[in-house]
C-alpha cells in the first residue's frame, strides 16, 4: 500500500539525514493519526542509522492527566537503565544517572535528562550524547509547550549537547515556531497520507478482489499473489473447508466488493441491486451470519439512496426490521444489538418513536451480559429521545442505569463506552432540577469515568 509505506519511507529517509547532520537541533515531524504508530517506530529506528552517534530516546504524552514531566522522567529514567543493562553485557560499566529528588517536575526531568546525556557522552561510553524524541497529540497546553521547546533550544546552555525531535500528531502547531528557527536549526518532515495515491491503492485493491476466480486459494482468494501450485500440505494444517462450500460465500464476497466499488463511483442505485443479491447470495447457502451482515449493509446502502425521500427511509427501515428479527432468530445477540442500535434514529427520523424505545429497550436489555458497551450505548440513545421529548425523568432513570452497568465494569474497559457521556447527560438533568450537589457529583464521576479511574 504505497499511500501508507512511501510516507514512513520518506520520514526514514530525512530522519537518517537529521542524524547525520549534527548542526541541526530540532527534528520536526507532523503526522496523521493513522500513522502514529509506525511513525513512531521509524523514529525509534534513528537508533540504528549508520550516521547516528546517539541514543535515541522516545518520549510519548501521557494519555491521562498524569503529570507530563514525572511521567517522562520516569520513563528517562527505564530508558537509560536500559542502555546501562546492555553496556554491562557487553563489560562497559555506565554511571548511574540519580534522579533528583526536590524541585519542580520539569527541573527533576531536566536534571535527569543532563545527567545521562554526560554520562552517555564521556568515557567509557564516549557517545555524542542523547536524541530526546517527544511525541505529543492535542496538547492541552500549547503556549506552554512551545515557550518550553524555545527555552530548551535557545536559552539552556546545560542542554546544548542534547538533539531533541517532536512529532506533533493531528492539527500541527509548531510549524510557525519551527519556520522561525530557519533550516539551519530545524528539519521539518510532514509524514501523510496522499489521499489521491490512497484512492488508487484502495480501488486497486477492491478490483483484485473482486476478480478472484472462485477456485483460488489462500492469498489468491483475497486477489493477492500466489503461486500458481500450492505447495503440499503439512501435517499441522488445520482442516480445510471443501472448495464447493465455500464459493456460494466467495459469489456474495464478490458482489459486496462489487457493489462498494459501484458506491465509490457514486451509483447508489447499481449498489443497492448488488448488495441485495449479496445477501441472497447468502441466504441461499445458509449463511444466517454473513446474510444478517449484508442485510444490514443494504439497508445502509438504501438509507443513502433514498436521499431524504419518506418511502424509501421507511423501506430501509423495514430492511433494518428484517435483519433485526433475523439476528435475534439465530441467537446472534451482539449483531442483532448493534442492528438495533442503527435501526432506533431511523425510526425516530420517519416518526417511528414507539419503534425506536423499543429497539433501544431491546438491545440495552440483550446485551447487557455480552456486550455491556452496546448496552450503555442503548440506554444512552433512549435517554436522548426522551429528553427531547420533555420526558427527563424517565431519561435519568435510563441513564442511572448506563451507569450502574458502567461501574461494575473493570475501568479501563468502562473507559471505552460512552458511560462518561451519560454522566455528563444526567449532571445537566440534576443542574435543571437546581440539585447541584448531585450534579457535581456526577461530574466527579464522568471524569472518572472519561479517565479509566472510576
Amino acid at each position: 500500500m504505497d499511500h501508507l509505506t512511501l510516507p514512513l519511507e520518506h520520514l526514514r529517509r530525512e530522519a537518517d539525514f537529521f542524524a547525520r547532520e549534527e548542526s541541526l537541533r530540532l527534528l520536526h515531524v507532523t503526522v496523521e493519526l493513522a500513522l502514529h504508530a509506525p511513525a513512531l517506530d521509524v523514529l525509534r529506528a534513528m537508533q540504528w542509522s549508520p550516521d547516528n552517534r546517539r541514543a535515541v530516546i522516545v518520549l510519548e504524552d501521557p494519555d491521562s492527566k498524569a503529570n507530563r514531566w514525572t511521567t517522562w522522567n520516569e520513563q528517562l529514567l527505564a530508558e537509560f537503565a536500559g542502555i546501562r543493562a546492555a553496556y554491562g553485557k557487553a563489560g562497559v560499566k555506565l554511571n548511574e544517572a540519580v534522579p533528583a529528588s526536590q524541585g519542580e517536575p520539569i527541573l527533576r526531568f531536566a536534571t535527569t535528562l543532563k545527567a545521562t546525556s554526560d554520562i552517555l557522552s564521556q568515557p567509557p561510553a564516549a557517545t555524542k550524547g542523547l536524541t530526546v524524541i517527544f511525541a505529543t497529540a492535542d496538547l492541552r497546553d500549547p503556549d506552554k509547550w512551545l515557550a518550553f521547546l524555545d527555552e530548551i533550544l535557545n536559552r539552556t546552555p546545560s542542554l546544548g549537547q542534547v538533539r531533541w525531535g517532536w512529532m506533533e500528531t493531528g492539527a500541527p502547531i509548531g510549524n510557525d515556531f519551527v519556520g522561525k528557527l530557519g533550516d539551519e536549526a530545524a528539519l521539518h518532515v510532514a509524514c501523510r497520507v496522499d489521499p489521491v495515491r490512497q484512492k488508487e491503492d484502495l480501488e486497486d485493491l477492491l478490483a483484485a478482489m473482486a476478480e478472484a476466480p472462485d477456485d483460488a486459494m489462500g492469498p489468491a482468494a483475497a486477489g493477492g499473489a500466489a503461486p500458481a501450485i500450492l505447495p503440499p500440505p503439512h501435517p499441522t494444517d488445520p482442516p480445510k473447508p471443501s472448495n464447493a462450500d465455500a464459493v456460494p460465500t466467495r459469489q456474495a464476497n464478490r458482489l459486496f466488493l462489487q457493489g462498494l466499488q459501484a458506491v465509490r463511483a457514486g451509483d447508489l442505485k447499481e449498489a443497492v441491486g448488488l448488495q441485495n443479491l449479496a445477501f441472497q447470495e447468502c441466504l441461499s447457502a445458509q449463511n444466517v451470519s454473513m446474510a444478517v451482515e449484508m442485510e444490514l449493509l443494504l439497508a445502509t446502502y438504501v438509507v443513502q439512496a433514498a436521499g431524504g425521500e419518506r418511502a424509501s427511509l421507511r423501506s430501509a427501515l423495514a430492511i433494518f426490521q428484517r435483519a433485526s428479527e433475523r439476528a435475534r432468530d439465530a441467537k446472534l445477540v451482539v449483531a442483532g444489538a448493534k442492528i438495533d442500535i442503527v435501526l432506533a434514529p431511523m425510526a425516530k427520523l420517519v416518526g417511528e418513536f414507539e419503534l425506536a424505545g423499543q429497539a433501544l429497550r431491546r438491545a440495552a436489555d440483550e446485551a447487557r451480559p455480552l456486550a455491556p458497551a452496546l448496552s450503555i450505548e442503548a440506554l444512552r440513545l433512549a435517554a436522548d429521545f426522551l429528553v427531547e421529548k420533555g420526558s427527563a425523568e424517565k431519561a435519568s432513570e435510563l441513564l442511572s442505569e448506563a451507569l450502574e452497568i458502567a461501574t461494575a465494569m473493570p475501568p479501563g474497559e468502562a473507559k471505552q463506552t460512552s458511560a462518561a457521556n451519560c454522566a455528563e447527560a444526567l449532571a445537566a438533568i440534576f443542574r435543571a432540577r437546581k440539585e447541584e450537589d448531585r450534579a457535581v457529583e456526577m461530574d466527579v464521576l464522568a471524569r472518572r469515568l472519561a479517565a479509566g479511574t472510576q
